[in-house]
């Protein structure tokens, strides 16, 4: 359920922060799934992958797993492992790099972002994170922090702005 949370505000981030121009020229709406045998893509994408980021993919994360891919609307996200880490990478209709994103163990955190939400969320326990780098607007990270029965997710960037993304309802 967490993780579910977590991948849909990250689409959520991409649709709104991504101002590339083929967004502009309008979305198909239609989803194209690969759910097929993980392979290396050094080889080849298993399937018949239908989004051109495929070469770029294979040149950005040599020896990747790949996992599956989704294409839906003007994006196309690839779930991967690659060098013992489960990744997410987004890419447009031209194949380029939008963003990637990967979970990680909140201890894995960087200490500014730590220190951010334990002088602004007192009694808060972090509960899971996501890292999040996009190519126009840099790095930052997703954190779900609870206390007692509620629950909010944060957008944290390195230097420190912090945003609530989403209150959570338990």
């Amino acid at each position: 359920m967490k993780t579910i949370i977590f991948s849909t505000i990250v689409a959520t981030v991409l649709s709104i922060t991504t101002t590339h121009s083929s967004f502009a020229n309008g979305a198909s709406g239609k989803k194209t799934v690969f759910n097929g045998p993980i392979e290396r893509t050094a080889f080849k994408l298993s399937g018949d992958p239908s989004f051109k980021g495929s070469e770029n993919f294979v040149k950005a994360f040599p020896e990747a797993m790949v996992k599956s891919y989704e294409t839906q609307g003007d994006k196309t996200k690839v779930t991967f492992t690659w060098n013992g880490d489960a990744l997410e990478a987004y890419y447009d209709l031209d194949g380029n790099l939008l963003a990637t994103s990967h979970q990680l163990i909140p201890e894995n955190l960087p200490m500014s972002v730590k220190l951010q939400i334990r002088d602004n969320y007192k009694d808060y326990i972090i509960a899971q994170a996501l890292e999040f780098y996009h190519t126009e607007n840099g790095l930052c990270y997703f954190v779900m922090i609870r206390k007692d029965r509620k629950g909010l997710i944060l957008q944290v960037t390195p230097d420190g702005n912090m945003n609530v993304v989403k209150r959570l309802k338990s």
